[in-house]
């Protein structure tokens, strides 16, 4: 996964430092902040390594959850439930970001300001992992309980 994530951020940089054909993209100097000034036609390509690396993330959850669907054989787990339905809705938001981004960076005029685009891809993908993360982890305490409940009633009952 590790490698994975590194591939993802060495083929945005290489993107961004081939950058346009016949120039070199700049920041600004009288802006504060690091803002893309000039963005060559094919900037818009940065938002590709992503795509792939989201891709085969969900590629291999669904893989994993279908196969260990298929290993329970008949056994209902609320928990894989939960951690395939939340990662395909976190798939699916941030697959739509990063084609909104492709599509503003592609397409907009070159005077846009194109940096409040990637702000969504931010909030989508931290709010969704967030939503991800404490669906399990309720899942995971309404499952713990209920067999410690269970447990309890056994014992009372002998």
């Amino acid at each position: 996964m590790g490698v994975l994530f590194a591939a993802n951020i060495a083929g945005t940089a290489l993107i961004v430092y081939i950058g346009p054909p016949g120039g070199v993209m700049w920041l600004s100097a009288y802006i504060p902040g690091c803002f893309v000034v000039d963005r060559g036609f094919n900037y818009f390509l940065c938002w590709l390594p992503a795509f792939g690396f989201e891709t085969i993330l969900v590629t291999i959850m669904l893989y994993k959850g279908l196969r260990s669907r298929d290993s329970l054989r008949g056994l209902n787990s609320p928990l894989l439930n939960v951690i395939v339905r939340d990662s395909i809705i976190y798939f699916l938001v941030i697959f739509v970001a990063l084609l909104v981004n492709c599509l503003v960076w592609g397409l907009s005029p070159q005077t846009f300001n194109v940096e409040l685009s990637g702000c969504w891809t931010i909030a989508a993908s931290c709010a969704f992992g967030s939503r991800l993360l404490l669906n399990i982890r309720e899942r995971y305490f309404k499952e713990r309980t209920l067999v410690s409940i269970d447990t309890e009633l056994v014992l009372m009952s002998v």
